[in-house]
């Protein structure tokens, strides 16, 4: 029983360990990024904002999407996105195509993010990751609903998915 006890206290060590190691890296990547400083008036944005809390489950996402050959801006803070999109049409850049937000998040509620974001920006779609249940039907500024807990694989089909059809323009305008 000892023994238990001890392997599992060491796994949650390992754990925390690496979840230390990943923030670093995430810290200095970020700083490094950060020398370029801002991009230009009327550059790209990044395919795919994702705003979750869980920062292994953001750096998981986050890796997942850009080996894809995503551009993914990662925020742990809904206030943040909310800011990240606003700062892109202020500038003139294009904002990302696809918007991956939790539910909960410890700054609000991932509907009230999602629907400013879809305000500001109605060509967006919106993506949400819950655990819980929602209505669908009551929530129209809502593109899909992705449940948790979920395959990465599920996840990128449906950014996909939406990207593309978040490209289609007619005469400037951005088509659902």
């Amino acid at each position: 029983m000892a023994e238990k006890a001890y392997a599992r206290l060491q796994a949650r060590r390992a754990a925390e360990e690496r979840s230390s190691q990943l923030e670093q890296s995430t810290v200095d990547l970020s700083a490094r990024l950060d020398q370029f400083g801002p991009t230009g008036k009327g550059e790209q944005g990044p395919d795919v904002l994702v705003v979750e809390d869980d920062e292994a489950l953001l750096a998981a996402m986050t890796a997942y999407l850009h080996s894809a050959g995503l551009r993914v801006q990662a925020v742990d803070r809904g206030r943040i996105a909310l800011a990240e999109i606003a700062r892109y049409k202020r500038e003139g850049r294009e904002s990302p195509q696809v918007l991956v937000v939790d539910l909960r998040l410890r700054d609000g509620i991932g509907l009230h993010v999602a629907r400013r974001a879809k305000e500001w920006q109605p060509g967006l779609k919106v993506v949400l990751l819950a655990a819980d249940h929602i209505d669908e039907a009551n929530t129209p500024y809502l593109d899909a609903v992705v449940r948790k807990p979920f395959a990465l694989p599920d996840l990128l089909a449906q950014v996909k998915a939406l990207g593309q059809r978040a490209k289609v323009t007619v005469s400037g305008a951005v088509q659902a």
